[in-house]
């Protein structure tokens, strides 16, 4: 399943409503053994900087299956990039 995705400040945070991301995890879920394991950050305004000066948090945000906003100026970002109904997914 493809999403969008904003770039805030050089970390990619997918544009996904809360039951798209609810689904999504919840299928990774139900598959269990099936798949390998999965990733979920949910990123706020100090996770994002933070990975702009730490070279292993940047490397694993990129490598994550799923970056959601988790934090409203991260939303409100995304919305002023062409997103408008993005939330806060946490």
């Amino acid at each position: 399943m493809s999403t969008s995705s904003a770039n805030v400040l050089g970390t990619r945070i997918d544009a996904v409503s809360w039951e798209q991301a609810s689904v999504r995890i919840l299928r990774w879920a139900q598959a269990g053994g099936a798949v390998a394991s999965r990733m979920v950050c949910a990123c706020n305004v100090h996770m994002v900087v933070s990975a702009r000066r730490d070279p292993e948090l940047a490397s694993a945000l990129r490598q994550a299956d799923l970056c959601t906003p988790d934090g409203a100026p991260i939303a409100w970002l995304m919305r002023r990039q062409g997103w408008p109904e993005q939330q806060r997914i946490s």
